[in-house]
């Protein structure tokens, strides 16, 4: 969770999402960037129902690279595949990550992972960086992790 100017941007919603929400007490949450879409990082999608009521832009943006959002769209297919008699799906919508997202006065730029054979994403957000998974750091990626102040894996 990366929380600044009052605005709370996950990355991933693993599938113990719910008890992690309860034990930090996060009543909000702006947005969600996905790395990639394997289940230990998509699962707990479900437990931002409660939070995606309250949204004040409607629904929550899903920020994915192609190949994730369409996987995220068939485990879920149900939550996309709106029933509009089925009020209590999670209001959320994905966008299709193509380069990095401005957003609450943050920068949100994918940097390019390797996941065994699979690149996924990572993401870097002022002077910090968020990688997960990953088994080797291609040269085109190194350049935009310079100069970090404190990066997570």
């Amino acid at each position: 969770m990366v929380e600044y100017n009052k605005r709370v941007v996950l990355i991933d919603t693993t599938p113990d999402f719910h008890a992690q929400a309860v034990r930090e007490r996060i009543a909000r949450v702006d947005a969600v960037f996905y790395t990639h879409a394997h289940a230990d990082h998509i699962l707990g999608l479900d437990d931002l129902r409660p939070l995606s009521f309250r949204h004040e832009g409607g629904s929550i943006p899903l920020y994915a690279k192609a190949a994730t959002a369409g996987e995220i769209k068939k485990v879920f297919r149900y939550v996309f595949d709106r029933d509009p008699d089925y009020a209590t799906l999670a209001k959320v919508h994905i966008e299709e990550l193509d380069g990095a997202v401005e957003m609450y006065g943050a920068r949100f730029e994918p940097i390019d992972v390797m996941h065994g054979r699979q690149t996924i994403q990572g993401f870097r957000f002022g002077s910090a960086a968020y990688l997960t998974d990953f088994s080797d750091i291609p040269e085109h990626s190194r350049e935009k992790l310079r100069d970090l102040d404190i990066s997570f894996s």
